[in-house]
């Protein structure tokens, strides 16, 4: 019993150094002009696929495609992980994803209106990719 109740505190205290991370990665930087937005799905995506795997692109651009694909995508696997092990409601995979859903949805908000980012739907689905490949993940392990 005592071995977990402290790795229950290990993963709260991993977890609240994750968010604090997260936050920081996303908010904290410079304002941008005005903040951009799309709402159409996978148009961000089908822009950096082109990037990627079409000749002509700069270095620079393919690894700003790279890492904004990629980071968007791996940046919520550990939120996947962690919500389902400490708090175990969110083990149901509907409730979880809608909890992470509303999330992601405050998140992309928040950068619009402080301007720290745009507010992209592909963000939003690559984000959801990320935490569901998470979830995924710690299923594959028993708790």
């Amino acid at each position: 019993m005592e071995k977990k109740r402290g790795e229950r505190r290990a993963d709260a205290a991993l977890f609240a150094l994750y968010l604090l991370g997260l936050l920081l990665l996303l908010f904290w930087r410079e304002k941008r002009g005005e903040p951009g937005f799309n709402l159409m799905p996978l148009r961000s995506v089908k822009v950096y696929c082109r990037i990627l795997f079409t000749p002509g692109w700069s270095e620079e651009l393919r690894r700003y495609a790279w890492i904004n694909f990629l980071g968007n995508l791996l940046l919520f696997v550990p939120l996947g992980v962690f919500l389902p092990r400490l708090f175990p409601p969110l083990r149901r995979f509907a409730l979880f994803a809608a909890a992470v859903c509303a999330f992601l949805i405050i998140i992309e908000a928040l950068q619009f209106l402080t301007a720290r980012g745009s507010l992209d739907i592909d963000d939003l689905i690559l984000n959801l990719l990320g935490t569901c490949t998470g979830f995924a993940l710690r299923r594959g392990r028993r708790e």
